[in-house]
């Protein structure tokens, strides 16, 4: 009788390690998290100030279409170059299977320098610091290749991007700039390129 007793102890020690266990890997889960119109580093949380989609027009299979995300005190002018500011930003160089449009869906990460598939993005997207916006300087904090999810509501985007201590949730109608004129090796989006 001792002997069940004593097992049963055990048994319930061993689901109470097993319970607290759980319970701190998933508090660990909830930091990677980041709440709407965010950008989510390791160095902390930035409101995002401000979102473009560049329309650089029909490119490898599909049509380049680049998402930015802007936030602290940077600031673009009327063609969406950086006039002044520091802050955090996002870049995305989204590949859509729509002409002039960035269609819904998940897009994966495409390395190794195309040809790019649609519904994906480049290794030219970055998550970077930015010192000096109009001089273009900063530091490249990390490099993206977990799924983008781009959901649409007419003019109206919700873009999320999830990697560790790094996210971008975006919900909210963009400024659009058509660059189809511009020549994409000479891409002049948030950073020159």
């Amino acid at each position: 009788k001792n002997f069940i007793i004593m097992k049963n102890i055990f048994n319930l020690f061993v689901l109470l390690i097993f319970s607290v266990f759980a319970i701190s890997c998933s508090d660990d889960d909830d930091s990677s998290s980041c709440s709407s119109n965010t950008i989510s580093t390791p160095g902390g949380n930035s409101g995002i100030t401000g979102a473009f989609v560049e329309d650089y027009g029909a490119w490898d299979n599909g049509y380049n279409l680049d998402f930015t995300f802007i936030s602290g005190d940077i600031t673009v002018d009327s063609e969406g170059d950086p006039t002044s500011g520091a802050g955090t930003v996002a870049y995305f160089e989204m590949i859509s299977p729509d002409e002039g449009n960035l269609a819904e869906g998940t897009y994966t990460y495409q390395g190794g320098g195309g040809p790019y598939a649609a519904y994906t993005y480049t290794d030219s997207s970055e998550i970077s610091n930015v010192t000096d916006a109009a001089n273009y300087e900063y530091t490249v904090i990390h490099d993206p290749t977990a799924t983008v999810t781009i959901d649409r509501n007419g003019s109206s985007f919700t873009f999320t991007y999830n990697s560790g201590d790094f996210c971008v949730q975006y919900s909210g109608v963009p400024v659009f700039f058509d660059r189809t004129s511009r020549s994409i090796t000479s891409k002049k989006g948030f950073f020159a390129r």
